[in-house]
């Protein structure tokens, strides 16, 4: 989890890396995030946040990949990757919405 490790080094919510690993800049001012923070609840009409974009995308990144059974059986620990979990474990027991992956009992 590199930003749990570089949460002391730096305030930013998104962190552009070098490739000595030290912080280079924050490419997203964070009032962009409340102003897309806004956007997103004026779409939905309820409370969300921009950080609620991630849950969406981990959600149904796993339904395609449990849907998609030719897909890599690698699959999701890539997906835990790209999110900066740990394992998987992570990605599926917090990030995912379940009512969404639901396959009918299966």
């Amino acid at each position: 989890m590199r930003r749990k490790a570089l949460a002391n080094k730096s305030p930013f919510v998104f962190l552009r890396i070098s490739e000595d690993n030290t912080i280079r800049s924050k490419p997203i001012d964070e009032s962009t995030f409340d102003n897309m923070t806004g956007v997103l609840q004026s779409l939905t009409g309820r409370y969300v946040t921009f950080h609620s974009l991630r849950h969406s995308f981990a959600t149904y990144e796993v339904k395609r990949i449990l849907e998609n059974t030719s897909s890599d059986p690698y699959a999701m620990m890539d997906l835990a990757v790209k999110m900066g979990h740990e394992s998987p474990e992570t990605t599926l027991k917090v990030y995912t919405h379940r009512s969404v992956l639901d396959f009918g009992g299966v």
